[in-house]
Parts: C-alpha cells; structure tokens; sequence
C-alpha cells in the first residue's frame, strides 16, 4: 500500500505520520522506519523505529529517494512499514517524475509486502492531480 498525506506547510502531516508510526511501532510484527531530512522528530517518536535522515546520505532527487527504500528493504526484510516525511524538501524537485516515482514505490511496495506512507506540502495543481489516487 503507498498513500500521501498532501496539505499545506502546518496543516497536521507530520503529526499524523508519527502518531501512525508510534502506534504502528507496538503492533507491527515487523521493523517500521521513519525517513525524514534532518533530526527533527527523533524526541517523538517511538525508540524502535528506525530514524533515516537523508541529508546524511546526500539523498535529493525521487530516483535516489527510490533506491533508499530499495536499500532499507535489501538490509533488513522485516520492515513492514516506511514513513517518509516531508517529499517536497527531501527531492529537489517533483516535476517531471513525481508519477513515475509513485508508480515505482507502488510496484516496490506491493513485490516487498511493505506499507509506504508520504506526506508532501504540494501547491501545484498538477501535480496535485497526479497525488489523487494515493490519498
């Protein structure tokens, strides 16, 4: 399952993500990581997600964003759950492969059996279009 959170900046994504995490953190069966930009959520979430943070690996673009939860699923098969927060500033730019990306993690979600939850502060009326089916 991939699904979006897309709102305005301060419009609740983040809070819901890590309430989602925290709970999803005592009932999962397996691992559930968070990925975010920088260490700004650690103090709220749960201590056995696992917290990635892409500056740390240079991470700026969709397709890199992709192989990120290609390696976190090639180290450990337990992760059930992937929350990415904040899209918009983890890739330099959504346009032109925000479907494509989508369609990708569909895919790699569906081949890994691993729920992948997004938010993203997206103004863009056509890229809000393309946001639709994953909310």
């Amino acid at each position: 399952m991939v699904k979006l959170y897309v709102g305005e900046p301060g419009s609740g994504k983040t809070k819901i993500m890590i309430n989602e995490a925290n709970a999803a953190a005592e009932t999962a069966k397996g691992e559930v990581a968070f990925i975010d930009v920088v260490d700004k959520q650690s103090s709220r979430l749960d201590r056995k997600i696992r917290l990635i943070y892409t500056t740390e690996f240079e991470i700026d673009t969709l397709r890199s964003i992709y192989g990120l939860l290609c390696g976190i699923i090639s180290a450990n098969r337990d992760v059930e759950k992937i929350y990415m927060d904040g899209l918009e500033k983890m890739a330099k730019s959504l346009k032109p492969d925000l479907d494509e990306f989508l369609s990708l993690v569909k895919k790699f979600s569906e081949k890994n059996d691993v729920d992948v939850i997004i938010s993203a502060s997206i103004e863009d009326t056509e890229l809000l279009s393309i946001t639709e089916k994953y909310k």
